[in-house]
């Protein structure tokens, strides 16, 4: 028997799809399926948006906030916010339904879009400091919705689709995070360059525009999800780990700060090996937690099995590698080369030209044959050739070296940011 191909048949009572049955509800309607499929691309458009259009905008935010030292942090408290509340925001959904999660998220993630376009307008303010204190503190919060977006998007879909279905879906959310990925910047740098305008006697920076654009799409987002989304994802019953979801912020918190005041402070600097060592013990204590409570936010048990352990390994090291070079590709082209912000955005097309074309071809791969693992490995080697041809670039760098070397990267990308998420669902 082919396991590979086998573990994705809808026949298999294993990876079965969520059902009436099991969810004690009637199934969804195909427009119920179709109108919240595409309510979920636009949230996870957003969610994705939101990580990278900063980065072109960056240069000129630190002018007008006057905050060079925080630059990386205004990406960072939104990482780190939404990276910590996946695993709670998960456990909620399957609590208390998808659809409850996401117009909770949606609505903190608008709250959260509204301050960090007015970051700077409050003057200095207790506790919160000037204009980059509160952007960042204001990314923070969009942060801790977004991560709901992201993750109750990826749940919604096993629920809505059997697992031979999901290769197609997956190819199509990651097109989705490719068109974000790479069309944030663009946004964000023509936004501050040609964004700014005065109404009613107040200047409006072109910079603010890059969180302002949230607001309407995600009001229509939420109008979709609430009139037809069906409730997946409820069980009915159950409690939140609150110990272990105290300790796995703790963990990650700590260990995000010392990872980015590595740099700054030194790796072996008093503050940022303490910052190690708190992370490493709260990080024990949540394993800890989750061994013995009956309702985990991560169940220990699912790294038992193999696919799930290494799809999720992978995905982390693939993400770190693609969100370094999407965060500060903008700030060499445009501080290196001396090339607009608008401009800077645009030599990021190739990245999401080749992550476009190869999640789809191979999501329809996938779904055609049932077969992912060559797929899968060969990702990750185009990312990495790419990544390290870039790495050779200097000041002398044409923008074709730029544009080529991107365009590799993309293609590695694509069956990453799609299979990975969908084997990991499967296992």
């Amino acid at each position: 028997m082919d396991t590979e191909t086998d573990q994705f048949r809808p026949n298999n009572p294993e990876f079965a799809p969520l059902n009436a049955d099991t969810l004690h509800r009637r199934e969804p309607t195909a427009d119920e399926k179709r109108l919240t499929f595409w309510a979920l691309m636009i949230v996870f458009l957003l969610s994705a948006l939101d990580q990278t259009i900063v980065s072109t905008a960056m240069p000129t935010i630190i002018r007008e906030l006057n905050g060079l030292d925080l630059y990386a942090w205004v990406t960072t408290s939104y990482l780190l916010t939404s990276t910590v509340m996946v695993p709670i925001w998960g456990k909620l959904g399957d609590l208390y339904g998808r659809k409850l999660i996401l117009v909770i998220g949606i609505v903190i993630f608008v709250v959260g879009s509204w301050l960090c376009g007015l970051a700077g307008e409050f003057g200095d303010m207790p506790l919160m400091g000037n204009g980059m204190m509160q952007l960042i503190i204001f990314r923070g919060i969009q942060g801790i919705g977004g991560g709901a977006l992201f993750t109750t998007a990826f749940a919604t879909i096993a629920d809505l689709f059997p697992p031979r279905e999901r290769g197609r879906y997956a190819g199509l959310f990651g097109a989705v995070f490719g068109l974000a990925s790479v069309v944030g910047p663009i946004v964000g740098g023509y936004f501050t360059d040609h964004g700014s305008v005065d109404i009613g006697g107040m200047h409006v920076a072109g910079w603010r525009w890059c969180f302002y654009i949230n607001l309407p799409t995600s009001i229509i987002a939420l109008a979709m999800i609430t009139l037809k989304m069906p409730n997946l994802g409820h069980t009915g019953g159950g409690k939140i780990d609150w110990f272990g979801a105290i300790f796995v912020v703790l963990s990650i918190g700590a260990l995000m700060l010392a990872l980015t005041w590595g740099n700054e402070k030194g790796w072996t600097s008093p503050t940022v090996l303490s910052l190690f060592a708190f992370a490493l013990v709260t990080g024990v204590i949540f394993l800890m937690i989750e061994r013995v409570v009956k309702e985990p936010i991560l169940p220990l048990e699912l790294f038992k099995i193999p696919a799930f352990t290494t799809t999720t390994i992978a995905s982390f090291v693939i993400s770190m590698a693609f969100m370094g070079t999407i965060v500060y590709l903008p700030l060499f082209l445009q501080l290196g080369l001396g090339i607009q912000a608008t401009n800077s955005g645009f030599l990021l097309l190739p990245l999401m030209a080749g992550l476009i074309i190869s999640a789809t071809l191979s999501g329809r791969y996938v779904t055609r044959t049932g077969k992912y693992k060559g797929v899968m490995l060969a990702g990750p080697i185009f990312q990495f050739v790419g990544i390290f041809l870039m790495s050779q670039l200097d000041s002398t760098a044409s923008q074709w070296d730029v544009v080529w070397r991107l365009f590799i990267i993309g293609i590695g990308l694509g069956p990453s940011q799609s299979l990975f998420n969908m084997v990991s669902q499967s296992a």
